[in-house]
């Protein structure tokens, strides 16, 4: 997995001449191509290049290509056999809104529900798609290294939309994925979180003291 400029993830499963990317829930299948600098795969217009750093870029305008993504810095890496590897696909819906802040960011993540919620080990996958104006559902695709899994792990998805240190919309139930081999599709839907406010609730305020009804007397 591959995190990039703007928090953006990366995720790419190498074969022998090509590599399957993920991107925002998009998924692109690239071939590998002579390079005299690096490593570099495409498909059409598309292109993924890999020096120090990654950069995916669409050049259908060769004299301003798009970027994708940029910036790229290798985080982890998937075992090379594509056998041991799942896409875990589906929508998440989260009903009609006003638009949603600019910096709002999906997250879905895979979990072990044995292992408490702080655990970093109960993290399994995770992907986050910036929304940048998506409307509801949204479709995403989470990569999983099944050889990371043992018998005991209890599976579930759980998903979340984010602004800043704000949670906006939540699963308020993760949902159990019982095979991980060829999962099936699944629809996640969100609610509102607490008006979009942090979850750490904020301190009470101090109730003001009764008062006293009794007069003295004069």
């Amino acid at each position: 997995m591959y995190l990039c400029e703007g928090g953006v993830q990366v995720v790419t499963l190498l074969e022998a001449n090509a590599v399957r990317l993920t991107l925002q829930g998009q998924v692109y299948d690239l071939a590998r191509v002579e390079s005299a600098n690096g490593t570099r795969f495409a498909a059409g217009t598309l292109v993924w290049s890999i020096q120090s750093e990654g950069i995916f870029e669409d050049d259908a305008d060769a004299a301003n290509p798009k970027i994708l993504a940029k910036g790229c810095r290798l985080q982890s890496t998937f075992p090379a056999s594509a056998t041991t590897v799942s896409v875990i696909t589906g929508t998440v819906s989260f009903g009609p809104h006003p638009a949603l802040p600019e910096n709002a960011v999906l997250l879905v993540e895979l979990r072990d529900q044995n292992l408490a919620m702080g655990d970093p080990a109960a993290e399994l996958a995770q992907v986050r798609i910036p929304m940048k104006g998506r409307a509801s559902p949204v479709t995403f695709e989470l990569p999983l290294d099944r050889s990371k899994l043992s018998a005991k792990v209890r599976p579930a998805l759980s998903a979340s939309i984010t602004s800043g240190a704000n949670r906006l919309f939540r699963l308020n139930n993760p949902v159990v994925i019982p095979e991980l081999t060829n999962p099936a599709p699944v629809a996640l839907a969100l609610s509102p979180a607490s008006r979009g406010k942090s979850a750490t609730p904020p301190p009470a305020k101090p109730q003001n003291p009764p008062q006293n009804q009794a007069r003295s007397a004069h």
